[in-house]
């Protein structure tokens, strides 16, 4: 089982776009650590002075707890684009199963109820989705 850890709550009836990384911790358990920007309205504690949010700016302001000192790229990691009433999940491949889908679907609330209409996965195999195990 993977376990889920959001920034700072899960945003209730809304959908959001955001990042997401699938970490180790020190015992070896994968962790699903995401990111969330909520769409309709609401304010984000990680935004970053109205940059778009990136893997790189966003895990540098990472608490060092959840970075474990890694780069960025350390981690195979993904993102959550909204487009109108449909939602594009880009993630490395490794990272396209059932439960991490659900996963995300639940945690970014990708749902008909939210007003998404559609999911698109989206494998992303090239050098910016890759992570520093795949670089050897």
């Amino acid at each position: 089982m993977i376990k889920t850890i959001v920034n700072p709550q899960i945003y209730n009836n809304t959908f959001c776009k955001g990042l997401f990384w699938l970490i180790k911790n020190n015992i070896g358990d994968n962790i699903l650590f995401c990111v969330v920007e909520p769409i309709k309205g609401a304010v984000n504690e990680v935004q970053l002075e109205n940059k778009k949010m990136n893997h790189e700016r966003t895990w540098s302001i990472l608490d060092k707890r959840i970075t474990r000192g890694k780069p960025y790229n350390y981690f195979p990691r993904g993102r959550v684009e909204i487009k109108q009433d449909k939602a594009i999940v880009f993630l490395n491949s490794i990272l396209n199963n059932e439960n991490i889908v659900n996963q995300l679907i639940e945690v970014f609330g990708l749902k008909e109820e939210n007003g998404i209409s559609r999911i698109a996965i989206k494998n992303d195999n090239s050098w910016h989705y890759r992570y520093l195990e795949d670089k050897s």
